[in-house]
């Protein structure tokens, strides 16, 4: 069912010593995220001078010692948010490390609410904006708060999401306020405390917490590193982070796994089936709206699996609401990145929703040799939808049915209008969940499910061309990955 990937487990072991130096030779970009509520501080102590607010900036500048501040080394940009949210430091301003502590030292702490989920999008759309990060440098995140968000102006949960597509998100949580749930739906995979997430009991513990924060930050990116081989101490180059220690050994161990990280290099003609009706976003919001980012967001995680290319995988795309469209054929684009743009640029377009017609355009157009579809090539569809179908003018069954002779079909369901048993009639055989269709509580949860939908999205394509290499383990599936414990 799932394929077997290479995991190289990277274990770095030091001999002890007191009070070590850290610091981390990574490239990378880094925002700060920092929570300048009225919480941290008593009434009469709003400002600079609030003794919670000095020790988290000190914090801050403790974090930023660690790494080699440059333009051509890691930059820094930093966001605060309470009512409100606003980028203070943008990661282009400041390549002098002792400059940008004294900057950051300045900053002010403002009171009020907690507005986490703005934060969020503004740290997305304005630290990691283009002009302001570096295209292939790895994006960092470090949110530090004290408290839960009391304003909701911006849903938390969906932000974060999106967040993470963009960069490694690390959190803080200071103070019993702060529930480790929040930590955990911020942080990037996987989730784990003392590992992508932290908490301290109190602004005067921060300390406590340092090194291991360091430590992750600086290992993040080593997801676009190379595995390192050998038993000996590795320089900058090859490994980023310095500890100091005197004596230091590498112990790599290549394990065989199943993980969810796939990449599919099957080749397969691929037919997304998108609904936009008007219950993804409410009847006011057409256009765009966060579940319908959250949408496409993660179509485009679907089509970043295969290997793209008019040789390779073909993918076309079908939207439907009161009608359905090919939005484009199988053989217009054959750019992964070309793909993807147009796929953020898909409006939602609200209505009623008229699933029959959107399999019968899949199957007459979408797995059209006109179109693109190849023969003697796997035919896959994918069909996203939030809801029952409303129009009637294609009977749904039948267009099901009549699908499933071309294609092999996988159904998804988003949110708690959607009918177990519609997504059983939809898909292919067997027919059962989390193998043939797939359920989600809400768009904010898509994620939760991509390595199970991509892992079978890729079987799929093995039903007409099983080539395998000794022990069952299928060659084109297999991905290399770095792994850090």
């Amino acid at each position: 069912m799932a394929f077997l990937a290479i995991r190289f487990s990277v274990k770095f072991e030091f001999s002890e010593v007191p009070e070590a130096e850290l610091e981390c030779f990574s490239q990378a970009d880094v925002c700060f995220v920092l929570d300048s509520s009225g919480s941290l501080c008593a009434q009469n102590e709003i400002g600079s001078a609030c003794s919670n607010w000095v020790m988290l900036l000190s914090f801050v500048s403790d974090i930023i010692d660690a790494f080699h501040v440059g333009s051509q080394e890691t930059r820094i940009g930093v966001v605060t948010f309470s009512t409100d949210a606003q980028l203070d430091i943008a990661m282009n301003e400041f390549y002098d490390r002792e400059e940008l502590k004294d900057v950051v030292s300045q900053i002010k702490n403002s009171g009020g609410q907690t507005n986490t989920g703005k934060a969020l999008h503004i740290t997305r759309t304005q630290c990691f904006s283009e002009q302001n990060e570096r295209s292939g440098v790895p994006n960092i995140a470090i949110v530090i708060t004290d408290g839960l968000p009391t304003i909701l102006e911006f849903d938390t949960n969906a932000e974060a999401v999106l967040l993470k597509e963009v960069a490694t998100v690390l959190a803080v949580g200071v103070t019993q306020n702060v529930e480790s749930q929040l930590l955990q739906d911020i942080s990037s995979f996987p989730q784990k405390e003392n590992q992508n997430y932290f908490s301290t009991p109190d602004f005067a513990s921060l300390g406590n917490i340092l090194k291991a924060l360091v430590v992750e930050t600086c290992q993040a990116p080593l997801k676009t590193l190379a595995p390192i081989s050998g038993t000996h101490c590795p320089s900058s180059s090859q490994f980023p982070l310095n500890l100091s220690f005197p004596l230091c050994f590498v112990v790599v161990i290549v394990q065989f796994i199943l993980i969810s990280e796939l990449q599919c290099f099957k080749q397969a003609d691929v037919c997304l089936v998108v609904d936009t009706s008007g219950s993804i976003c409410g009847p006011i919001q057409v256009g765009t709206c966060d579940n319908w980012s959250l949408l496409l967001s993660f179509v485009s995680q679907i089509i970043e699996a295969f290997n793209i290319g008019e040789k390779q995988t073909r993918v076309g795309l079908v939207t439907f609401s009161d009608d359905a469209s090919l939005m484009f054929p199988m053989n217009r684009f054959y750019e992964l990145q070309e793909i993807k743009d147009v796929v953020s640029s898909l409006r939602h377009m609200g209505g009623e929703t008229n699933t029959g017609k959107a399999l019968h355009i899949s199957r007459t157009a979408c797995f059209s040799s006109s179109n693109g579809e190849r023969e003697g090539v796997p035919n896959i569809a994918v069909v996203l939808t939030d809801g029952l179908p409303t129009i009637m003018d294609f009977n749904f069954n039948t267009e099901a049915a009549l699908l499933k002779q071309t294609a092999t079909v996988l159904a998804v369901g988003i949110g708690e209008s959607i009918e177990s048993e519609l997504l059983r009639e939809m898909s292919s055989p067997p027919q059962r969940e989390n193998e043939n269709y797939f359920t989600s509580p809400d768009f904010s949860s898509l994620s939760s499910i991509i390595g199970a939908l991509v892992s079978e999205t890729c079987e799929a394509t093995m039903v007409t061309q099983p080539p395998l290499v000794s022990g069952g383990i299928p060659y084109n599936c297999i991905h290399v990955t770095l792994f850090e414990p």
